[in-house]
């Protein structure tokens, strides 16, 4: 009885895992920046919501990094920066 418990559990995790990897394709994240990056405008105002939501989250700050590299390359790194230390000064006070 415990051996096919074992098995029926192995299962579902693989099914949980499986239609976890089919829901969160990458595809579907990167459709959404190529949208927000083609608007200068949209694409600043989801990058203060993401750098206000981050520390609440306890998000790590490269994802900001990221976003900012993949939206305007190396001549946002300065944004990226200042967007980053930002917010890393409240878990601090």
């Amino acid at each position: 009885m415990q051996r096919r418990t074992r098995a029926v559990l192995g299962f579902a995790v693989v099914l949980v895992v499986g239609l976890g990897a089919a829901l969160t394709s990458p595809r579907w994240v990167l459709t959404r920046l190529d949208w927000l990056a083609a608007d200068p405008l949209r694409f600043t105002a989801a990058l203060v919501v993401l750098a206000l939501i981050r520390p609440l989250l306890a998000w790590p700050t490269t994802l900001i990094a990221v976003v900012v590299g993949y939206g305007w390359g190396l001549r946002g790194l300065p944004i990226a920066l200042a967007l980053i230390a930002l917010t890393s000064v409240p878990p601090f006070l």
